[in-house]
């Protein structure tokens, strides 16, 4: 099954470990002026005030640097009780809710295990029906699923620790540099808030929420906006007798099948080339129903590969383009390192 996964919301560990050894070097700052050790070679001055400064400003804004991850394409396959995502399996008996919402383009799959919750893109009714189906769950009636995120009331106390940070730093170095007599108090005040900010980010990766209207950026906050507004979709596999269409094949077994496609017009389920050529340009045919009328037209009927450009949406066209041409096993790692067609908005 051709899909994309999305386990986690953000990539937190660098800021956290920017985060923490700038935490560690004020500290050591602040020990060693406060006992008058004298233990770190950097002597007051210009070069130590603008370092200090520095880290200030660094734990301000790190905790609000956690990029955001992206779902990544992945082999889906299932069996009854089973679903397995490259190497995790998820067992139906684990499974605490279940969801199917329908994007822009293409559908998200939501997968709850107590608070673990995994997205799952795919671009066709079929394989979201065979998901629910091997998790013993209805698609039609999705589950209030409750993905993790951050906490507003700690994000609100984040914020305001980076506010005050972000004025009090200024402060401390330009009073350092001689302007002013409040550098103390702006240091220590700076220093409470800059320890603070630390504990926040640590706090808020510990104490999560699963408010979906809280979620704003990224794939994750994308995915949780469609299964908190979610209307159930009516999945509706197509029915349809061409044998351009992929069903529950495996993409290996389907190219296999089109290659061996009479093109011979009075053969039995021969397709005409005025037909193929019909399909490929037509809006209303599916994506899988394009491809495999483009590459029977390339590998039976020596299209050239021209033909590809009567696809006028480039998402589609460039899978058109990865089915028509190379062998099975090339043509099968072509889409499927492409992945499912999926838009949340």
């Amino acid at each position: 099954m051709i899909a994309r996964v999305l386990f986690k919301r953000d990539h937190p560990g660098p800021a956290f470990a920017i985060s923490a050894v700038s935490a560690l070097a004020l500290a050591a700052i602040a020990v060693d002026d406060f006992t008058n050790a004298h233990v770190i070679p950097v002597p007051p001055g210009t070069g130590a005030y603008t370092l200090v400064t520095i880290l200030f400003l660094i734990l301000a804004l790190a905790p609000w640097v956690t990029p955001a991850r992206r779902a990544r394409p992945a082999r889906v396959t299932t069996e009854e009780g089973t679903v397995r995502i490259d190497q995790k399996v998820i067992r139906a008996s684990e499974v605490t809710a279940f969801s199917v919402a329908r994007g822009l383009r293409g559908l998200s799959i939501a997968i709850q295990r107590n608070k673990e919750v995994v997205f799952v893109e795919v671009d066709r009714d079929e394989d979201a029906v065979r998901i629910a189906r091997a998790l013993g769950r209805d698609a039609s009636k999705p589950d209030a699923v409750a993905p993790e995120g951050s906490s507003r009331p700690l994000a609100l106390i984040q914020a305001n620790a980076t506010f005050l940070l972000l004025v009090l730093a200024p402060l401390y170095w330009v009073s350092a540099m001689g302007e002013g007599n409040y550098k103390s108090t702006a240091g220590i005040g700076a220093l409470v808030a800059a320890f603070s900010a630390m504990a926040i980010f640590l706090v808020r990766r510990l104490v999560t929420s699963c408010d979906m209207k809280a979620f704003r950026f990224g794939a994750w906050a994308r995915h949780a906006a469609l299964h908190w507004a979610n209307v159930a979709p009516a999945l509706a596999p197509r029915e349809t007798g061409t044998p351009l269409k992929r069903g529950e094949e495996p993409v290996s077994a389907w190219l296999e099948r089109l290659d061996a496609l009479p093109v011979n017009e009075g053969a039995y389920r021969a397709l005409p080339r005025d037909v193929l050529l019909d399909v490929l340009a037509s809006d209303e045919a599916s994506p899988d129903e394009r491809m495999g009328a483009a590459r029977v037209l390339r590998r039976r009927y020596g299209a050239p590969a021209s033909i590809v450009r009567v696809v006028a949406d480039p998402e589609v066209r460039i899978r058109v383009e990865a089915a028509a041409d190379g062998d099975v096993v090339e043509a099968e790692e072509k889409i499927e390192r492409l992945g499912p067609l999926f838009r949340a908005r």
